[in-house]
């Protein structure tokens, strides 16, 4: 019962967090991108927060997960509050030509959208899906957020950092 608290709280509480916030800084960067975009930024960061203490308080009080849609919700509006400010850095861009590390890391968050999908589909109601299907959607969304999203969000910053981290040494 309790095995689904830490997992989403090492994912979107923490993996999510933390890469948000560090894509928040080195997209703009990258891309030489003018603007504030930190209202976008913090409704993100406080959408995802209150969502993710929501859903504890709730299944450590209720021991259900019967209203976690409506927690999946609140970090899909912070997502996609994130996702406006992407948009905003591409548009406000001064290199207009992307470059191919740049171009994975903005596929990454778009490859987000499958596991958030497959997350809102579990909600559907008990009869539409058996339990073999619900463990084949949960191995979907595992290795479509780890290898998917992590993977190539992270090869395309380390491969766009790295070459600055070289030529400084």
């Amino acid at each position: 019962h309790y095995l689904a608290l830490p997992s989403n709280s090492g994912l979107a509480g923490w993996m999510l967090l933390l890469i948000i916030g560090v894509a928040s800084k080195l997209f703009p960067m990258f891309l030489l991108s003018t603007g504030d975009h930190s209202k976008f930024t913090r409704f993100s960061y406080y959408a995802i927060n209150i969502s993710l203490v929501l859903f504890f308080a709730d299944v450590l009080l209720t021991h259900t997960y019967d209203r976690a849609f409506f927690y999946v919700t609140g970090v899909c509006a912070g997502i996609g509050a994130f996702a406006v400010v992407l948009v905003r850095v591409k548009k406000n861009a001064a290199r207009k030509k992307t470059e191919g590390q740049m171009k994975q890391a903005f596929f990454a968050f778009l490859f987000l959208a499958v596991p958030l999908a497959v997350m809102l589909i579990r909600f559907f109601p008990a009869n539409i899906f058996s339990e073999d299907q619900l463990v084949r959607l949960s191995g979907i969304y595992g290795i479509a957020i780890i290898a998917g999203f992590f993977v190539m969000l992270i090869l395309g910053f380390t491969f766009k950092t790295l070459p600055f981290i070289l030529w400084l040494e």
